[in-house]
């Protein structure tokens, strides 16, 4: 379980820190957010969702149709895609605004086990005046570009919401005959989208929300990508770490199967 607290002098000044050496930390999650900066890339990769939260829909980019797994993340931890969401390259560090202000304030998983005493080998928080490093200086830089981004994702988000292009997507796994459905995930109605007036049509051409629902359009063909990091995995393990041991493929019904 994760426990993030803020980054200070007082807690910090006297520790460094080490960059995650392999994506372990992110095994188990199907799911990761993402921002409309990144969705060419990520589309590349693997499926771009929404999933509702809070009476509004979030952007994540799907790593495994099976909740509890992540297919790009090897057995011994290594990325086994060409790109990570930018959510998982920044950990263990997030902004987080505090008290309804609109000061971002780092804060770091103290359960990430990268936190060392300063007689260890690391990079430091703090530089000799009491200023953030180098190092984490550039770190919040790189927070608050996405946060700044993520302003940008939510107006198109809410812009493909409000034109009615966003509806639930009946994704199933199958495992040796028996079916579960994928509960959550939604896409873009690509008929409904063709369907839209010349004035909604712009409206979310200006809000980017155009690239978004491209984006998430033609990521759904990474679906097949499962496939073969299924098969990499297996290569990779001595023996397999996912049940069941079949290769599974999506057919045109949306059925992920799992025969074996």
């Amino acid at each position: 379980m994760a426990k993030f607290v803020a980054v200070s002098r007082e807690a910090h000044a006297q520790k460094v820190w080490r960059r995650f050496a392999n994506y372990q930390f992110v095994a188990k999650d199907a799911l990761a957010p993402i921002v409309l900066a990144e969705v060419v890339h990520l589309g590349s990769w693997m499926p771009i969702v929404f999933i509702a939260e809070a009476g509004r829909y979030g952007l994540m980019a799907m790593m495994s149709p099976m909740p509890g797994h992540n297919l790009f993340v090897g057995p011994d931890g290594e990325w086994l895609g060409g790109y990570a969401p930018s959510s998982l390259r920044s950990y263990p560090f997030r902004l987080v605004r505090r008290g309804g202000s609109e000061e971002m304030t780092l804060y770091i998983d103290e359960d990430s086990g990268v936190i060392r005493d300063a007689d260890e080998a690391g990079e430091p928080f703090f530089a000799a005046d009491g200023k953030p490093s180098q190092s984490v200086s550039t770190i919040m830089e790189g927070l608050g570009q996405i946060e700044a981004n993520r302003v940008a994702t939510d107006l198109a988000t809410a812009s493909l919401a409000a034109a009615g292009v966003i509806e639930p997507w009946p994704l199933e796994v199958q495992v040796n005959g028996k079916k579960a459905p994928t509960k959550g995930l939604h896409r873009i109605n690509e008929s409904a989208l063709n369907q839209l007036d010349d004035e909604t049509f712009l409206k979310l051409r200006r809000t980017s929300a155009l690239r978004l629902a491209y984006a998430q359009i033609m990521s759904v063909g990474q679906m097949a990508r499962f496939a073969q990091l299924m098969r990499l995995r297996q290569q990779l393990a001595q023996t397999p770490k996912i049940t069941p041991e079949g290769i599974f493929g999506m057919g045109s019904s949306g059925l992920v199967q799992f025969d074996n």
